[in-house]
């Protein structure tokens, strides 16, 4: 039997800097989070992109964002490049 291969980017930490901001809807009182950089561990990948677990994210002034999620899915379309 086949052993299954581990992915590279299995607990990676990594840096993600995105092509196009995410921004998830703001909710009631919040301002919009715009996220351009994702500082995250990776917990696996999943076909065409990698499930994170979110440490830090930024703006596009590398200010704090204000994205309280902290386990996504982050297709490798939306990815300008990633620092290990």
């Amino acid at each position: 039997m086949e052993k299954k291969q581990d992915s590279i980017w299995a607990d990676q930490n990594i840096t993600v800097f995105l092509s196009t901001p995410l921004s998830p809807f703001a909710y009631k009182d919040q301002e919009q989070a715009d996220v351009f950089i994702i500082q995250a561990k990776v917990l696996e990948q999943v076909g065409a992109g990698l499930i994170l677990e979110v440490q830090k994210t930024l703006n596009q002034e590398k200010k704090p964002s204000l994205l309280k999620v902290k386990k996504i899915f982050l297709p490798f379309s939306k990815v300008d490049y990633i620092a290990m």
